[in-house]
């Protein structure tokens, strides 16, 4: 018997120890649930962060394609323009050299320009040449109003010919020509032939 109760003290105290080891296990352990606890919170804190992140991060950067797509839009725009202006630019400078070819085919205009430099008129002395140049001025100054005249005219009769609508689609640059012509050269003419029909009569 004294068998017995030493044996059952033996696994008493054995039950004991086991049971502080026990204790002393499930105490780690809580530590341990309570340290996950705090890394899982911790974890979720900065996983939040970095979708807070993620979405300010999308958000500027469709901000930024938003800017994007407009600039490109702009500079498509701008290219346009260019576009446009290089072919005015085109047309004005084609433009210029036909006129620029018109004038110097105009033999009218070369005799006058050519007229001063003539030898005969070198030779025919001082006085007939200051006259001469004056008179080629005084032509000349009327031949440039005559010139800024029939271009304000011609401006002015393409106006008139724009705003009716029957008349709109016949504003080309040859008829407006014409008529200007017409409109200086007509009375200009009419009087001529009424002067030189009083005169010979």
């Amino acid at each position: 018997m004294a068998q017995k109760i030493h044996h059952l003290q033996s696994v008493l105290s054995t039950l004991k120890g086991d049971s502080l080891a026990t204790d002393e296990r499930l105490k780690a352990l809580e530590e341990e649930v309570r340290l996950l606890w705090t890394a899982s919170r911790k974890y979720n804190f900065d996983l939040h962060v970095l979708e807070s992140k993620a979405q300010d991060t999308e958000d500027r950067l469709q901000t930024v394609a938003s800017q994007a797509q407009k600039m490109a839009d702009v500079v498509t725009e701008q290219w346009i323009q260019i576009q446009r202006l290089e072919q005015a630019l085109h047309i004005t400078q084609m433009r210029t050299m036909r006129v620029q070819r018109q004038l110097t085919r105009c033999i009218f205009l070369k005799f006058i320009n050519n007229l001063s430099d003539d030898p005969l008129l070198k030779t025919l002395g001082p006085n007939f040449r200051s006259y001469f140049s004056r008179a080629l001025h005084q032509f000349k100054r009327v031949f440039a109003e005559f010139k800024r005249s029939h271009h304000e005219l011609q401006h002015f009769i393409k106006e008139k010919l724009e705003k009716n609508e029957f008349t709109a689609a016949l504003a080309n640059e040859e008829l407006v020509f014409f008529m200007a012509s017409a409109l200086i050269t007509f009375p200009v003419m009419s009087a001529w032939m009424l002067l030189s029909s009083k005169l010979t009569s």
